[in-house]
């Protein structure tokens, strides 16, 4: 589907629990617009802060509202965690991650989340896991995290993905 790619300012932003996002923007052009998309951090941005968004095409509801639906929108502003302002590529999470900045730094980030989900599950039994099982737990989020369906069949069947 074709994209069209464009700085704003930003207003404000809603995470959502299902790892959705909606970011109220204010085009260069003055227009305002609602976005729909993946944006981690979200939550600590500044309003007037600028945004470089790749969606597409503007859309209309059913109630006449205009909205995008966006594939990568960053915040070209800097971060605020301390470190030098750089562009950065952000991913959703109702939790209020870090910023995710490069793909190793991403994969870490979703290795951590779904590595201590799946411990706190067993621990939750009352279980310490030994090294074996840390390491047989180790090897399932590495799966899970590699598990890419082929297509919607796949998806839909009770088995999983790896």
């Amino acid at each position: 589907m074709e994209t069209e790619t464009f700085e704003c300012s930003f207003k404000k932003a809603f995470e959502k629990d299902d790892g959705q996002v909606t970011v109220y923007i204010t085009k260069n052009d003055g227009s305002d617009m609602t976005i729909y998309g993946e944006a981690l951090g979200s939550s600590r941005w500044q309003k007037g802060d600028r945004l470089k968004i790749a969606a597409q095409p503007v859309r209309t509801s059913k109630t006449g509202k205009q909205y995008q639906t966006a594939s990568v929108i960053e915040n070209i502003s800097g971060d605020y965690s301390g470190a030098p302002a750089a562009p950065t590529t952000n991913y959703v999470s109702s939790s209020g991650v870090q910023t995710v900045r490069n793909i190793n730094d991403q994969f870490s980030e979703k290795y951590r989340l779904t590595m201590s989900n799946l411990i706190g599950s067993y621990m939750s039994g009352g279980k310490v896991p030994t090294d074996s099982e840390f390491q047989q737990i180790d090897n399932y989020v590495r799966k899970i995290l590699e598990a890419k369906a082929n297509n919607i069949d796949e998806m839909l069947s009770d088995d999983a993905p790896f």
